[in-house]
Parts: structure tokens; C-alpha cells; sequence
């Protein structure tokens, strides 16, 4: 996917999530998703800054990872808005290290807890179709 960030023309993110040619020859779903973007935030300084990031999720890979397609864009697009919450918040408005890690590793840990939420709301709204339950019971079964 080319994308291109309107408000700045001079930017251009390029990300692209494509389907391996094993995939493609056995019929398999592609399982990663990726997105690229920019925030902007201004610091105490008052000067604007704006950062550039992708966002890579690399799916399960397996047959009976029946979701992991989808796994893949809810994390991505978790990890997003997060990043632009981050910046709104403009908590990583710091020099020294110590604060900048200690903001990266609470950024990580919420990361965690707010895809716990998400994989949870998204299984309750999203229940197990019939082919999903077959394969469910077909590992059951072997195990």
C-alpha cells in the first residue's frame, strides 16, 4: 500500500503486507499487516516535530492460527493509536534516558493490557464460526 499523509505532502510512508509464494501455491491466507504513518507533537520548546513509523505484525504462520490474519491488523492498529496517544500526551517531551525508558516501558506494558482488552472484545463480538469450532474440536481430538 502507497500512502501519503495529506497534510504533508513531502511525506510518503510505504508499506506493503504481501503473500509469499508458498502461501500463494498451497492456498494459504496472509496472515501479517502492516501500517505507516506519522505524528506530530510539539515539545516544551515549542517547536513541531514529526515522527515517521511503521507497524509490522508477522501472523502465526499456521493452519490452525484460524484468526491470526486478524490478530495481526487488531495489533497493528492498537500499536497506532497508541503511538499517536503517546505523542499526544507529549509524556516523551524528554532528554534524559532514564525518563525516556521508563516512558517506553509503560508504553509497552499498556500496549499489552490494552491488546488483552481488544483480542477479548473482539472474541465476544466475533464468535467461532462452524469451521472454526470443526478445527477446534479436530486438534481436541488428536491431543
Amino acid at each position: 500500500m502507497l500512502s501519503t499523509n495529506k497534510k504533508n505532502t513531502w511525506a510518503l510512508f510505504l508499506n506493503q503486507s504481501v503473500q509469499g509464494a508458498s502461501h500463494k501455491r498451497d492456498d494459504k491466507p496472509l496472515q501479517d499487516f502492516s501500517i505507516s504513518g506519522s505524528a506530530e507533537f510539539s515539545n516544551s520548546f515549542l517547536q513541531k516535530t514529526r515522527v515517521v513509523y511503521a507497524i509490522v505484525a508477522d501472523g502465526h504462520g499456521g493452519a490452525k492460527y484460524f484468526r491470526s490474519a486478524r490478530g495481526s491488523q487488531l495489533a497493528c492498529v492498537l500499536c497506532e493509536k497508541s503511538i499517536q496517544q503517546l505523542f499526544n500526551e507529549k509524556v516523551i517531551d524528554v532528554i534524559d534516558e532514564n525518563k525516556i525508558r521508563n516512558v517506553l516501558s509503560h508504553f509497552c506494558n499498556r500496549l499489552i493490557l490494552k491488546w488483552r482488552d481488544i483480542v477479548i472484545n473482539d472474541f465476544k463480538q466475533n464468535e467461532l464460526s462452524e469451521n472454526e469450532n470443526a478445527q477446534l474440536k479436530n486438534r481436541l481430538d488428536k491431543a
